[in-house]
């Protein structure tokens, strides 16, 4: 019982963080004048690269599991997720930086 516990508190504490985190940047760039169309348009260029990352993660899953790399749906979602939003992160640093 102890574990489902920690299992909730770190998954919805996560959650949490990570909301918090997002609302805290977007109003401490808000009061730099930094939500232009410049940032908005890195942001949305980074999300559609993002998923093009996010399908060769696919396909590398897809090949893994036809040589008969033992991978249940939770580690597949876990690796397709983790990449995507490493994606997204780099990409938009990569596009902010770059305009």
């Amino acid at each position: 019982m102890v574990t489902d516990f920690w299992a909730w508190f770190g998954l919805l504490g996560g959650a949490l963080m990570g909301l918090l985190g997002w609302w805290g940047g977007r109003r401490a760039i808000r009061g730099m004048r930094g939500l232009d169309e410049r940032y908005v348009r890195a942001w949305e260029r980074a999300r559609a690269k993002s998923w093009i990352c996010t399908l060769f993660v696919i396909y590398a899953l897809f090949i893994a599991l036809f040589l008969g790399m033992p991978l249940n749906a939770a580690v597949i979602l876990g690796i397709m997720l983790a990449a995507h939003l490493v994606g997204w992160a780099l990409l938009g640093m990569h596009y902010l930086l770059r305009s």
